[in-house]
């Protein structure tokens, strides 16, 4: 679960360089169904448990001026993202509330997902320039590799230490912590293939190449299985970018920007599209999402209610995971203006 996880979410914020991202220091119906009016507004919902919901800020390294979580392990002990430390931004690892500068042995490190005392990300290794995958875990580094002459991007992580990603070829791979030799490619009628995520009862989404050059929503179970999902009417470019138990988020939509946020119910075999004001970043296994409002404010669309989070000061935040139990993580600005890594309970 991720990761993650829109296209822009996975691609940028989870995969891209920790230099880059450092300067930044309610459903509708199924398809062809009516819009519910309340979904479709985006506004935040007072929902019961409003009166129980608090935000915790998570300590950062030493001397550290910002932070922000990225993503999170399923079970809501672990979450990873960066920090901005003396003018450097560095991979930051939080377990328990407790944070660890994490420093494998890659330059620009970026923490993809977390989960079970496992990090993966991208860097780049000592003496090269193009960044490579890498998988950290009990004090070591380990390259995730692609097929001989390829290169490998890494997405997510589940909690049985499978993590999921793509080649510089185009082909979805999947690797086991145990096998260190090249990973097993998952795959696809259509050629091409991306897999972002990945959920701890093995099932990866991700989104294929049809052969008329239209992107479709794709999930692998855990024996390999391809499976495509259904689309909004019209739909030419719809991704799954988070995967967890029967639900999965996404877009669907016209173009890879600007599509519509939804949600699939992989049970039911149906999509809904998500509020228009919430950009969803990740979703449990009871189908709650988490997200940013178009207000600068993080949410949680639950079923037919948004809940805006609290945030630190009056300013800007975003929820970037959310946990099976609920809990939420991700980062909000202080009085001061500056982004602080975050945990949202009781919401």
């Amino acid at each position: 679960m991720h990761s993650s996880r829109t296209m822009k979410h996975a691609t940028a914020a989870r995969a891209g360089s920790l230099m880059a991202i450092s300067a930044l220091c309610g459903a509708a119906a199924a398809v062809g169904g009516a819009v519910d009016p309340v979904l479709a507004s985006g506004k935040a919902s007072a929902g019961s448990s409003s009166a129980q919901c608090s935000v915790d800020k998570l300590d950062g390294p030493n001397g550290a001026t910002s932070s922000e979580v990225t993503a999170g392990s399923s079970d809501g002990a672990e979450q990873v993202g960066y920090a901005r430390v003396d003018g450097e931004t560095e991979a930051t690892w939080w377990s328990n509330g407790d944070v660890s500068d994490l420093l494998p042995d890659f330059e620009e490190a970026s923490a993809a997902a977390v989960s079970e005392n496992i990090v993966v990300g991208t860097g780049i290794k000592p003496g090269e320039v193009e960044r490579s995958s890498y998988l950290y875990y009990d004090g070591e580094t380990r390259e995730l590799e692609a097929s001989e002459g390829e290169r490998a991007e890494v997405f997510d992580i589940n909690s049985e230490g499978e993590s999921v990603g793509h080649a510089s070829d185009g082909s979805a791979l999947r690797w086991s912590l145990d096998a260190e030799d090249e990973p097993r490619e998952l795959s696809s009628p259509h050629g091409q293939a991306r897999a972002l995520s990945i959920d701890d009862a093995g099932t990866v989404g991700g989104s294929a190449e049809s052969e008329d050059g239209v992107t479709v929503p794709v999930i692998w179970n855990s024996d390999g299985e391809y499976r495509e999902l259904p689309v909004l009417d019209g739909a030419e470019h719809s991704v799954v970018s988070s995967i967890s138990g029967d639900f999965a988020i996404g877009t669907s939509g016209s173009s890879p920007d600007g599509s519509p946020g939804v949600l699939w119910n992989l049970a039911e075999n149906t999509v809904t599209e998500l509020p228009e004001s919430i950009d969803a970043n990740d979703v449990n296994g009871s189908g709650a999402v988490a997200g940013t409002a178009e207000d600068g404010s993080a949410a949680v669309v639950d079923g037919e209610e948004v809940t805006e989070l609290p945030d630190l000061a009056a300013g800007a935040s975003k929820a970037e995971t959310i946990a099976e139990s609920g809990e939420v993580a991700g980062a909000s600005r202080d009085a001061a203006g500056n982004w602080h890594a975050v945990i949202w309970t009781g919401c």
